[in-house]
């Protein structure tokens, strides 16, 4: 019993022996190791955002399904975080079928949903395109939960509402730019001249009258956009029209020509037609045939080789010298001819000071104009491949009756400026946006800078990534003629 005795006796010795100093150095080491309490909350609050973030990165979030095991789902969400796996993942879903438990669950023979395992790539390119993140329109279109749509098939449904809730905005900024006029050369002041683009670098004008009814006896102006100088244009074999105002100007793309057609000169109404050869610059009168249009204030649209004429002020009797007509005309540039085609559908109703804009190739578009004493803010369409009249509904507030405007067209919108209501000269401007299912009206937030203006002239081209509107002239129709010269930038 004794060595067992001293057995015992040792072993409560060697228990309560005092620890050495290595043993020291290694408990305060682990001492100073244990995380404060601080720092667990702060690493378990950087493990939630970066979950959070790979969460939001996955191009389809899942929810857990009922009674699932907690397992499966933590495998789900670690195949998600894999961009070649999630591919696989959602190959699966496709190729499956859903139980009632809410899991997937393949046929034994169909091998559809097995994708051969990826090859490393060290193109950055590659790796970016599969884990791309959705853009603010496809995450509207996202498919829910066990449905079948790839979101290329929801945002072709969906394509309407969705391009409609994003061009209802307002451009993001409108810059209005009044030029410093140059006495030396630019036009004087006038009202109802035309004005239209050669190019992206040129634009000319003719025409109009200012003050006391007199017309502009510098009638013939050209303008470079890019030196921002105007430039009256003499002619040394005095071929250029006689001066008039209420005429129409087109300009032929194919073969390079300006045509002029029509307009007044005080009690005396024109009925002649004139080109203008831009390469070489000269004028010649056009010996045509058929029954030409007697008008002014009239709209002219150049269409594959022909010039449509609508409406304007015809002088029918003494009593009555300003009837408006609603007739249509053509023009063949080729043969020299004048004839009246045969259309479909209701024509507009009689009107002068109105505008025609073309839009899609094909699609001439109507708007506004009076007969005195009613003014029109009415949106008319003629297919000139068909010829064939349509109206149609508007989405928007319209603008209210107008005639006397400027107008013109670019990238299928037809902008609208100014104008007379019958009682003073507006100063607001709008665009008729023809790009979506329902067409729409909007208003411009234009700079105060561009004032009330009425019988001015307008045009436009393009500077990236720009759209540039050219406005000059016009009056207050109060006796008040202007020589003031703007510039619109909008994005195109």
């Amino acid at each position: 019993m004794a060595p067992t005795t001293r057995k015992k006796t040792a072993t409560a010795v060697k228990l309560k022996a005092k620890p050495s100093d290595a043993a020291k150095k290694r408990s305060a080491k682990k001492i100073e190791k244990k995380p404060t309490p601080a720092k667990v909350t702060l690493r378990r609050t950087k493990r939630k955002i970066v979950k959070k973030k790979i969460e939001d990165a996955s191009e389809v979030k899942r929810t857990k399904p009922t009674g699932t095991p907690k397992k499966n789902v933590q495998k789900r969400r670690a195949i998600e975080k894999s961009p070649n796996k999630r591919q696989k993942l959602l190959d699966e879903n496709e190729n499956c079928t859903p139980t009632k438990r809410g899991r997937k669950k393949t046929t034994p023979n169909d091998t559809s949903h097995i994708t051969p395992k990826a090859k490393k790539t060290n193109d950055r390119s590659k790796q970016n395109s599969l884990s791309k993140r959705l853009t603010p329109i496809e995450k509207k279109a996202k498919p829910l939960k066990n449905q079948k749509k790839e979101i290329s098939d929801i945002i072709k449904e969906n394509h309407d509402y969705i391009m409609e809730e994003v061009n209802n905005v307002e451009p993001e900024e409108i810059i209005v730019k009044k030029f410093v006029k140059n006495e030396q050369n630019w036009p004087s002041n006038r009202w109802g001249q035309r004005m239209t683009s050669l190019n992206n670098q040129e634009c000319v004008m003719f025409g109009g009258q200012g003050f006391g009814s007199k017309l502009s006896k510098d009638s013939f102006w050209s303008y470079n956009h890019q030196t921002d100088k105007w430039q009256t244009i003499e002619d040394e074999d005095n071929t250029i029209p006689p001066a008039r105002t209420g005429h129409a100007v087109v300009f032929d793309e194919l073969t390079k020509c300006l045509y002029l057609i029509g307009g007044s000169k005080n009690t005396r109404w024109f009925s002649d037609v004139h080109v203008l050869d831009t390469i070489q610059w000269k004028w010649r009168e056009v010996k045509y045939s058929g029954d030409a249009p007697l008008v002014s204030y009239h709209s002219a649209t150049m269409f594959r080789y022909e010039i449509w004429v609508f409406a304007g002020i015809t002088p029918k009797s003494k009593e009555n010298p300003d009837e408006c007509s609603n007739s249509l005309f053509v023009f063949n540039t080729l043969e020299e001819l004048w004839y009246k085609p045969v259309t479909m559908g209701s024509p507009p109703a009689a009107r002068s000071g109105h505008s025609a804009d073309l839009i899609n190739y094909d699609r001439l578009i109507i708007f506004g104009g009076w007969d005195s004493p009613k003014c029109f803010n009415d949106v008319h369409i003629l297919d000139l491949g068909v010829g064939e009249w349509v109206k149609r509904d508007i989405l928007g507030p319209p603008p209210e009756p107008r005639t006397w405007h400027a107008s013109c067209s670019f990238s299928n919108k037809v902008f609208i400026h100014g104008g007379y209501n019958g009682d003073i000269a507006l100063s607001d401007s709008f665009i008729l946006d023809t790009n979506l299912s329902s067409w729409q009206w909007t208003k411009l937030n234009v700079p105060k800078t561009l004032c009330a203006l009425t019988g001015h002239s307008c045009c436009c081209y393009e500077s990236d990534p720009y759209i540039k509107l050219l406005i000059f002239g016009g009056g207050d129709n109060e006796g008040e003629f202007y020589d003031s010269f703007y510039e619109i930038r909008l994005r195109a």
